[in-house]
């Protein structure tokens, strides 16, 4: 269980826009928790469907199904 100020902390909405560094010292510290935005949550959904999509043709896509890097295999 977290701290009493964790517990009574407004949560940080991410939503892929605004994040600074005082926020992720919060977070780290547990002075603040996290929720994610549901605009985030459906973009991440959008870019999942995306990237099965592409897989599903067989399509081959740098760091998704080759590796990265000196790993790659395309």
């Amino acid at each position: 269980m977290g701290s009493i100020a964790m517990q009574t902390a407004v949560p940080l909405s991410i939503d892929g826009h605004r994040l600074t560094l005082d926020d992720v010292v919060a977070v780290a510290r547990g002075r603040r928790p996290v929720a994610l935005a549901a605009d985030a949550r459906e973009a991440m959904a959008a870019a999942r469907r995306l990237v099965e999509d592409v897989l599903a043709r067989g399509e081959l896509v740098y760091g998704v199904n080759t590796g990265f890097g000196e790993l790659a295999r395309t």
